[in-house]
C-alpha cells in the first residue's frame, strides 16, 4: 500500500479495498506477518484507513470546465470519479500515460511465507 519512488525516495500511500486479497500486516520489518485473507474483514481494515483520508479537509474537486486539462500523479494521490450528470450528456475522458524507465517499489519486500 505504499509505493516508493525509485528516483526521489518519496513514499506515496495508495489503497484500494477492492483490489486486494491479502494482506500482510507487521509493525516492523523484523515481525512476523498476520496474513488476513477474508475479504469482509479485508475491506472492513482498509475501508478504516480510507475513512481517515477522505475527510473533507482533504477533498479537492477541481474546478474543471469543458475543454479543461486536469494531471495528477495516479501513484500519489487517491483519485475517484465522481456522479456525472446525465443532463451533460455522455462524459468523454480519455487517458494519457508517461512511461516510467523504473516503475514503483515497495519499501519492504512482502514475504513468500508468513
Amino acid at each position: 500500500m505504499v509505493w516508493v519512488n525509485p528516483l526521489t525516495g518519496e513514499k506515496a500511500f495508495q489503497v484500494h479495498g477492492n483490489c486486494a486479497r491479502k494482506l500482510y500486516l507487521r509493525s516492523s520489518q523484523d515481525e512476523e506477518p498476520r496474513i488476513i485473507e477474508d475479504v469482509t474483514e479485508i475491506v472492513k481494515f482498509l475501508l478504516d484507513i480510507q475513512n481517515r483520508v477522505l475527510e473533507p479537509e482533504y477533498v479537492l474537486l477541481a474546478p474543471a470546465e469543458e475543454g479543461d486539462l486536469v494531471i495528477w500523479d495516479n501513484y500519489g494521490v487517491f483519485h475517484s470519479a465522481i456522479d456525472y450528470p446525465i443532463s451533460m450528456g455522455p462524459r468523454s475522458m480519455h487517458q494519457a500515460n508517461i512511461s516510467g524507465s523504473i516503475g514503483p517499489r515497495g519499501p519492504v519486500p512482502i514475504p513468500l511465507k508468513a
